[in-house]
């Protein structure tokens, strides 16, 4: 039998890799072997060699397109591949050329299996089951947000949604909020030197930290989240002092951490009040662009840091 999976959605197509593989039975071998720099004398004697007792087995031969010459080697041995028991799984990471020989042979012998990028639907429904696997009832909140902010990419995706479910995993729901929690830990102490420049008036420094923000593989509406859940905190300690609460009692009655409290006291003395709460309008309005597709994610970022 052969069976042909290809497509630019690699963590579907890995998983059903995985799962042909781990259905077969347990006394049948199964080789795997990387074919951009494989022998190809290696693959035609497995193909054609012959076990003593008939024994059946899996050949996983990965991004065979990639190697020209055993790509020949293949067409050249099809009838042998047509013919054969044995299983042999051709796995391609990523989109393949329908005018390439083997792909021809492939699909006109071959079980196909096409994982293209899930978009729109697709995508929610598969963040919905990806949660469900965990036990976990995300919001539709949630789940858009996740679908917006990393798209097709769904090996950040997954590994996401795993944070979020250890996370959630004794009230078994979960929100955006629960998200944004979980990130805090880490990027509410990164994004301050990108808010310090902000209070600075300092365009290049802020422009700088981001850029490096988004080189390290930060996503710009993940940045953007951050960015306002810090001013909005800036703001309430801001209105906090105002009411003249005592310094001790602002982490507790603000729910933030005292470090975070305390680098917001700090900033709140760089901005007015009006200035803060005309901030918060510029990232809503950044924020409703990106949600109704009329910006570019980056730029909006970036042309929303020279506005402030």
């Amino acid at each position: 039998m052969l069976v042909f999976i290809y497509g630019p959605d690699t963590l579907r197509s890995h998983r059903r890799l995985k799962e042909i593989i781990q259905t077969q039975s347990d006394n049948i071998e199964t080789r795997v072997f990387d074919c951009e720099n494989v022998n190809i004398d290696t693959i035609q004697a497995e193909l054609l060699s012959q076990d003593l007792f008939h024994a059946l087995k899996i050949l996983v031969l990965k991004d065979a397109l990639q190697n020209n010459e055993l790509s020949e080697k293949l067409i050249e041995l099809k009838d042998i591949l047509k013919k054969t028991e044995h299983t042999i799984i051709f796995f391609e990471a990523g989109k393949v050329d329908s005018k390439n020989s083997l792909v021809k042979f492939l699909k006109r012998t071959a079980d196909i299996e096409v994982f293209e990028s899930l978009k729109g639907q697709k995508l929610r429904d598969w963040i919905l089951a990806e949660f469900a696997s965990f036990g976990i009832q995300p919001t539709a909140e949630l789940v858009g947000s996740l679908a917006q902010e990393l798209g097709d990419n769904l090996w950040e995706c997954t590994n996401e949604i795993a944070k979020v479910a250890a996370f959630t995993a004794d009230s078994k729901k979960a929100g955006k909020e629960d998200l944004i929690q979980l990130r805090n830990s880490k990027l509410s102490v990164e994004i301050f030197p990108t808010i310090d420049a902000i209070a600075a008036r300092n365009k290049k420094r802020s422009l700088e930290l981001i850029a490096r923000h988004l080189d390290q593989g930060d996503s710009p509406m993940h940045l953007l989240s951050m960015i306002a859940y810090q001013f909005r905190n800036i703001l309430i300690v801001k209105d906090m002092e105002a009411r003249k609460v005592p310094y001790g009692s602002i982490p507790r009655q603000s729910g933030l951490h005292p470090f975070v409290a305390r680098k917001c006291s700090s900033l709140a003395r760089s901005f007015k009040k009006d200035e803060l709460q005309e901030i918060h309008e510029k990232i809503f309005q950044v924020d409703l662009s990106l949600k109704t597709g009329r910006a570019d994610m980056e730029s909006a970022l970036q042309s929303l840091l020279l506005s402030l």
